[in-house]
């Protein structure tokens, strides 16, 4: 019956399985944890090279989970409370002691798992996310325009007012008004404008096919 509910699982969420067999969720739920446990307690971690550090909210008030993902196999391979270096040191470690081939490690640019990555593994390749790298770009920009909107007066003023969100969104999701207000923005201020063109080339960099494109 064990085994039933564990098939059951991997096709249609806990609650559905549950309904189904007319078992209660927790009954489910605990059969497919002592599944889990026994899977991911044999699984050897020798050939780990690519993995992802991510974490989510588990509830309101900053409370959160931190995740290791096997980016090859697409399989978690270790969870913890909380986002510091010491949700993910331990498991880095585990890593380490085994001798896994680690090349690189994913991550947003929280510093704690920078921190954590580089205190086991100093010699690994770490990348940084593309959303989180045009976050940044966009907030200078934003910044950028602000900046220049206090300082300007008459026509470019007039032109720089309502470009925030234009500025912001991709070239490839503006309208034919948007286009026309960016035509006006790159003749009355060419910073602004030579600023949003560098923005985009960052954009299409992360899907460049190969260095030799994305270098170029």
């Amino acid at each position: 019956f064990e085994r039933f509910i564990v098939d059951l699982c991997r096709i249609a969420p806990i609650k559905h399985v549950a309904l189904l067999l007319g078992v209660s969720w927790t009954l489910v739920k605990d059969v497919f944890k002592r599944h889990l446990r026994r899977r991911l307690g044999k699984r050897s971690l020798k050939s780990v090279r690519l993995i992802a550090i991510d974490e989510f909210s588990i509830r309101k008030g900053h409370q959160y989970m931190t995740v290791v993902l096997d980016l090859e196999k697409g399989e978690i391979l270790h969870s913890a409370v909380g986002r510091s270096a010491d949700s993910v040191i331990p498991f880095l470690r585990r890593l380490k002691a085994v001798r896994a081939p680690l090349k690189a490690v994913a991550m947003d640019m929280w510093p704690a798992y920078l921190l954590a990555v580089r205190e086991v593994f100093p010699e690994v390749e770490i990348v940084h996310d593309p959303y989180h790298v045009i976050s940044l770009a966009n907030t200078a920009i934003d910044t950028a325009r602000r900046n220049m909107y206090r300082d300007l007066k008459g026509p470019e003023r007039k032109v720089l007012k309502g470009s925030r969100f234009l500025l912001l969104r991709g070239g490839e999701r503006l309208d034919h008004d948007a286009l026309l207000h960016l035509e006006r923005l790159e003749s009355l201020n060419k910073p602004l404008f030579q600023a949003y063109l560098l923005k985009e080339d960052l954009r299409r960099f992360w899907n460049m096919p190969n260095r030799k494109a994305a270098r170029k």
